[in-house]
């Protein structure tokens, strides 16, 4: 089933392609192109971290990363509409062959490709050795699965508010904000002039807190696996994640199932006011003309997105 939705996601994306033509082809050259350079310098930003600040700056760097696929992805979540689950309502599938297929069709795109250029900026400075290699690979390959996982659920929870035209502008607001507390936090812990007297710029304890979110665990997991020489605490951080990744799938397999069988009750919801009079209750009883086109001008505005 995985394989099946990996190919359907190509299939459905080459044809997209076809019919965008040919400035739609220089886009999406253009778009992965960039993800690419943008991922590479990241994953640079992100080994600089690690040269820094250690395991701290691993959590700090990947925990950003994290965000942006928590933040990203509501945007923009009605540009990417290849695989909606929606469309495989009619299908029999079950939750977790629904899910697992979706991950795995969501491997496929320029975020997937920026996210595993971080882990490998990650993992390349936290090699110590032949024996820390397996290790590192496990944690990062946990990374961009714990940032993919987390992402579909939050954007599966907030299906039916970004149907809505509301609901996509409450999710850019919202999305602007948490950048700007980002960038404001950022430089709360920007460097003084002070702080290069020693070898390592201090960032405090957020280093430390990050080291035990999902995603940052994974930072300072490939530090203990390499550069820290801890492998007992990476071992306890990676476990922990998989189980907060599972918990995350499992969530994410009861909203799909939520939104798979919620269509048929809101059609039965529907059909509930059939027999529901044409006149507004406050024209119940009067009959004629004038009331029939005044009952039907309340209606039309009532139900116009200019006047509520």
């Amino acid at each position: 089933m995985v394989g099946h939705f990996f190919r359907l996601k190509l299939r459905l994306t080459r044809n997209r392609l076809k019919r965008s033509g040919t400035w739609g082809v220089i886009g999406f050259t253009l778009i992965w192109l960039g993800a690419a350079f943008l991922g590479f310098l990241l994953g640079l930003v992100t080994y600089g971290a690690g040269h820094l600040w250690g395991g701290d700056g691993l959590a700090l760097a990947l925990s950003v990363v994290a965000l942006g696929w928590l933040v990203i992805p509501v945007v923009a979540a009605a540009l990417d509409e290849t695989v909606d689950p929606r469309r495989l309502e009619l299908l029999p599938l079950t939750r977790g062959r629904l899910a697992a297929g979706l991950l795995a069709s969501a491997t496929i795109g320029p975020g997937t490709v920026i996210t595993v250029l971080v882990a490998v900026g990650a993992a390349v400075w936290s090699f110590t050795g032949l024996a820390s290699v397996v290790p590192i690979v496990i944690a990062a390959l946990v990374f961009v699965v714990w940032c993919l996982a987390s992402s579909r659920l939050v954007t599966s929870l907030l299906t039916d508010l970004l149907r809505s035209r509301r609901g996509r502008d409450l999710a850019v607001v919202a999305a602007s904000l948490a950048i700007g507390v980002t960038v404001i936090f950022g430089n709360l812990y920007r460097p003084g002039a002070d702080d290069f007297a020693g070898e390592t710029l201090p960032i405090g304890s957020l280093g430390t807190v990050l080291g035990w979110t999902p995603a940052g665990a994974m930072g300072a997991a490939m530090s203990d696996f390499g550069a820290d020489g801890d492998p007992g605490t990476g071992v306890v951080r990676v476990v922990y994640v998989l189980a907060a990744t599972g918990v995350a799938v499992w969530l994410w397999q009861l909203v799909l199932g939520r939104l798979s069988t919620r269509t048929a009750a809101a059609a039965k919801a529907r059909t509930v006011g059939e027999g529901m009079s044409l006149v507004p209750r406050i024209f119940q009883g009067r009959s004629g003309p004038v009331y029939v086109t005044a009952g039907k001008e309340l209606r039309y505005m009532r139900r116009d997105p200019r006047f509520r």
